[in-house]
């Protein structure tokens, strides 16, 4: 990687800070106890692993049966649904006789703490074109 596109990227990067999503926290959590109250009742297991370093969470729920009893107010069936509406990336996976549900959420937004796009500009003026008159930077 030429310097030109080490210093563009360094300078970008650090106008973001990344910030702890409170709001995809606290929805993990409550499709964790909410998940538990299930695997309860259906002889499951849940997980929920929140990694700080690779700033994800990964909610799973197992178990060899579920219920769905089409009553209105049926919380297996509630909650299976809202996990498929909140959550763009679930995984439903079958494997000896138990299946697997698996959201996967980053937990961290990135948030602006200083504009640096005079200086980001100044970058790719600087490095438009390197000693054989390539372009470094679009």
């Amino acid at each position: 990687m030429p310097n030109g596109y080490l210093e563009y990227f360094q300078v970008y990067t650090s106008q973001f800070e990344k910030v702890l999503n409170e709001g995809k926290k606290n929805k993990l959590v409550w499709f964790y106890e909410k998940l538990s109250e299930i695997a309860y009742i259906n002889d499951g297991r849940v997980i929920l692993n929140i990694d700080e370093k690779k700033e994800t969470a990964t909610l799973q729920y197992e178990g060899r049966e579920l219920y769905k009893t089409g009553e209105e107010n049926n919380l297996t069936g509630m909650v299976f649904a809202a996990i498929f509406i909140h959550y763009d990336f679930v995984t439903l996976t079958h494997k000896e006789n138990c299946f697997s549900l698996t959201v996967n959420e980053t937990m961290y937004d990135q948030k602006l703490v200083i504009d640096r796009s005079k200086e980001l500009s100044e970058i790719k003026a600087r490095n438009k074109e390197n000693k054989d008159g390539k372009e470094y930077l679009k």
